[in-house]
Order: C-alpha cells, then structure tokens, then sequence
C-alpha cells in the first residue's frame, strides 16, 4: 500500500502551504516548550529563554512526521518516494548545518574568552576619539579585503570605483535630500498641528504613536527620517504615556519601527527612486509591486504585531 502507483496530478497549492505553516507553528511551540512556557512561564519570557537547537529540532521533528502523514493521507507521494527525499533534503542542508556549528562555536568560544567585554572596554577607553569613524574603518577594511580576494577578477578597476563613486553619491544625496527635507517637516507649523493630532487621539498610546510614525514617515519618505522626526518630537511625551498604562517602552520602540517601514515607501522615498535609476524602470510599472511589498506586508505586520502585544495583554 505504501508503494502504491500515485496520481502526480492530483497536487494542490495546500500541499505546499499547510507542511510549512505546521511546521512554523511546530517549531514556535518547540521554542515555547524549551523556555518553561508549559511550566507555568508567560510567553514572553518562555520565547526569550529558549533554547533554539532544542525548538527547532523537535519543531522539524514533528513537523516532518505530519507532512509524511499528510501526504499518505492525501496520496500525493508514496512512502519509498518520501523516504528517498530525506537522505537529499539531508544533503542539501550540510553547508547550512556546518555554517551553524562553525558560528555557536565561534560565539561559543569569544563568550568563554570574554571577548564581548574586552571589544567594549577597549571602545570606551581606548577608542572614544573615534567611534564616529569606526563605520568608515569597517568598510575600508571590507574593501581591502574585497580586493585582496577578487582583484584577478577585476578587469577594469578604475572604471569599477567610478562606477561605484558615482552609484554612492546618488544614494548619498537621496539620504541626504531626505533627512534635510525632515528636518524641514519637523519645523513646520503643519507639524504642530500633526503632534495635536497624535496626542489628542482617544485610543491605547501604543496605536496612536503607530498612526502617528506612520503619518511622519509618509511626510519624510523615510523609516530612519520618520523614526527620527518622531522621537525627537513626541517620543518623550509617548514614553510617559506608554508608562503610565503600564506599557514596556521596548513594545513601543518595536512597534513605531514597524510602522514607520510602512507609509515610508511612497512614489517620493529615496529607497523607491534610487532602486528605479539603478533598474532604470518606469514607476508606472514598478509601483504597484512595491507598494504591495514594502507598505502592505509592512503594515500587515505593524497590524499583527500591535494585536499580538494586545491579545498576550502586554498593552
């Protein structure tokens, strides 16, 4: 019966879609049961304690034994098929499960060195003057790398670095046009009437600093912009608010970020016009996918994450 003759016509999109969503939900729960979440810890804590290679693997355990039985049930492969894909799923996961050893053990290993608390001593002390330049350091050194390693591949250099001068000064004045043009939002009088707005709202503060990131965001073209502008105008104010009720400023901080990915990605954003001049694309025809992409999912999941802190009563 198991190696019966099966009708490879007979697959449907949930054959795909329903093995992955029990997975996913397979693994939470694993991570969940590793943190004590079933010993009597909240959820938070149990998702925050949890050990990750004991989660993920009972998570695939399970969630294997349910797509074997899920397609014997619905007869879309035979066992011997199913059982030939494991050897290959198995190999096709070896570099990803070597990347995974080499990376616990190498953070294994600086952790019993200390390694994290001598880099931050050796910051505040030794490298205060300059820790504005520490990111023009770790580029440069990339780039020495880079070219270390691949430089019998360049064929023409000189026209590679003017190329790439002339890529980063469009982004770079994009960035900059951006934050300018924030800067010049946050010191409008229409401003004002936007922090009226935000403030005057009768619902949970957690909701109204996401409307609120959101509509600055939209004004600055940018999450960074929009984040930037908000905090320094009303994130004291919503700090206060959020404490009062009881509220953990990380939930806000998480919150308004999310929000602020989403409305940043009008036709007028930097990201949105940069990404057409380097695909030298039409807006008409790419909007609609970016819109879909960059402020629907965004605020999809600004929507789930803000009833998720809701439903779980951490606001």
């Amino acid at each position: 019966m198991l190696d019966e003759e099966i009708d490879d016509t007979k697959g449907t999109v949930m054959d795909l879609v329903l093995p992955i969503a029990v997975l996913v939900v397979c693994c939470v729960i694993g991570m969940i049961y590793s943190g004590g979440f079933f010993s009597g810890e909240n959820f938070v804590d149990a998702f925050s304690n949890s050990d990750a290679s004991i989660g993920l693997m009972l998570g695939s355990a399970f969630g294997l034994v349910f797509a074997i039985v899920y397609y014997l049930i619905r007869r879309s492969m035979s066992f011997k098929e199913m059982m030939g894909c494991i050897p290959d799923g198995f190999k096709a996961m070896v570099p990803a499960i070597m990347i995974l050893t080499f990376a616990w053990s190498l953070k294994g290993m600086t952790d019993s060195l200390g390694a994290k608390y001598f880099v931050r001593d050796f910051v505040r002390t030794s490298a205060t003057g300059v820790q504005l330049l520490l990111p023009v350091i770790v580029f440069a050194v990339g780039c020495l790398l880079a070219f270390a390693l691949f430089h019998k591949r360049i064929h023409a250099f000189r026209d590679s670095v003017n190329d790439a001068a002339t890529n980063s000064l469009i982004a770079l004045m994009n960035t900059a046009v951006v934050t300018g043009f924030g800067g010049v939002v946050q010191g409008s009088h229409g401003f004002e009437l936007v922090k009226e707005f935000a403030l005057s709202l009768d619902m949970n503060p957690l909701i109204s600093a996401c409307v609120a990131t959101a509509i600055v965001a939209a004004a600055c073209g940018s999450c960074s912009g929009g984040l930037s502008v908000f905090l320094a105008a009303l994130g004291p104010q919503y700090v206060q608010l959020c404490q009062a009720q009881g509220i953990d400023p990380q939930i806000l901080h998480r919150s308004i970020t999310w929000a602020g990915a989403g409305l940043d990605s009008l036709p007028h954003s930097g990201g949105y016009v940069t990404a057409n001049i380097y695909t030298d694309q039409p807006p008409k025809g790419t909007y609609p996918y970016f819109f879909v992409t960059n402020i629907g999912l965004t605020t999809l999941g600004c929507v789930l994450t803000v009833a998720l802190y809701m439903l779980f009563g951490l606001v």
